[in-house]
């Protein structure tokens, strides 16, 4: 079923690049969107089965490929509704949702990865295509944003890879040989502590792009300002979702072991600065989208506290996660 699904999405997003008659366009998205809301329903049925050796549906990833789905389709909906408002021509509509398309299954691809390395490509995946959905109005703010965008995202995605070497540095002497979740949780109590804290600091530090917490933030505010308000919403939710699912993968593998309490401490200290940052830009800020992305990145804060608190705190954080999405991307599109 992956081999199918990753067939189905490019034939669709291929369409969607040929195929200039909007309408028809904007149905290969709906359904393709569709798809993905069975796809979801297939992968619920076989969850914790291994497939393809990388790809392992659980609960927790299975929660948020369905906000995925669900919201992906509403967001095809509004921007059908979007385009033609602005009178969008034919070319900028279908690279739009071509791309589009790509971004929502590089998503699921987030989702449902059982290995550290797999789960980085998926999410270099989001940077790319989310740059070309970002570059939408094609004009100067536009361009700017982008290339804030993909520089500091390459950069943070870098600095998540050294993590994930520095998680290999920590298991010299065990008997690990893959990156597969499962493989690392199991060894984790055996590796270097200080390594396992130094690939922690890494891998929160290259993935708060895409989760929108301190340090790297900025441009992740300028995306969601410049980019299509349906698109903004869908980076102030499930990209949101996937940058915190990274770290979270992360922490789950690391929890066992003796530098739980540290990781805690660290996860405060992130989200308290996400959440004063946040509040400081908010008092300046006129501008109605930046200050629903200033209102995520407190909301991103809240989460990591949350997760701060141990196994009482993953459920607040979760529901927080399920409603604000729901909430934000209600406000964010109009």
């Amino acid at each position: 079923m992956i081999v199918l699904f990753a067939i189905v999405t490019l034939i669709a997003s291929g369409l969607a690049f040929f195929v200039r008659k909007q309408e028809i366009n904007h149905g290969i998205v709906i359904l393709f969107t569709l798809c993905s809301i069975a796809f979801n329903f297939y992968e619920y049925l076989h969850i914790d089965e291994v497939q393809l050796n990388m790809i392992k549906p659980d609960a927790l990833g299975l929660i948020f490929l369905a906000i995925i789905s669900v919201l992906g389709f509403f967001t095809a909906i509004h921007y059908r509704t979007y385009a033609n408002k602005k009178k969008e021509t034919d070319r900028t509509v279908s690279i739009h949702n071509s791309v589009y398309i790509l971004f929502l299954a590089a998503l699921a691809g987030v989702n449902l990865s059982n290995n550290f390395g797999l789960m980085w490509a998926f999410i270099e995946g989001t940077t790319l295509t989310g740059a070309v959905l970002i570059y939408h109005d094609r004009d100067k703010l536009a361009l700017e944003a982008v290339w804030k965008y993909v520089f500091v995202c390459s950069v943070s995605i870098t600095l998540a890879f050294a993590g994930i070497l520095f998680l290999s540095v920590a298991a010299q002497g065990t008997n690990s040989v893959d990156f597969q979740f499962d493989s690392i949780r199991a060894l984790a109590e055996q590796m270097n502590p200080t390594w396992l804290k130094v690939s922690f600091l890494f891998i929160l530090t290259g993935f708060s792009v895409k989760m929108g917490v301190f340090p790297m933030f900025n441009v992740d505010i300028d995306a969601k300002d410049m980019s299509p308000s349906p698109i903004g919403a869908l980076f102030s939710s499930v990209l949101l979702n996937a940058g915190f699912l990274a770290i979270f993968r992360f922490y789950a593998a690391f929890s066992g072991t003796s530098i739980q309490g540290w990781m805690h401490n660290v996860l405060i200290i992130t989200g308290v600065l996400s959440i004063l940052f946040s509040a400081a830009y908010l008092i300046r800020v006129k501008n109605y989208k930046r200050i629903l992305a200033y209102s995520s990145m407190e909301h991103a804060g809240l989460i990591l506290l949350a997760v701060a608190m141990g196994k009482a705190g993953y459920v607040a954080a979760l529901l927080h996660i399920i409603f604000h999405h729901w909430l934000n991307q209600a406000f964010f599109i109009k």
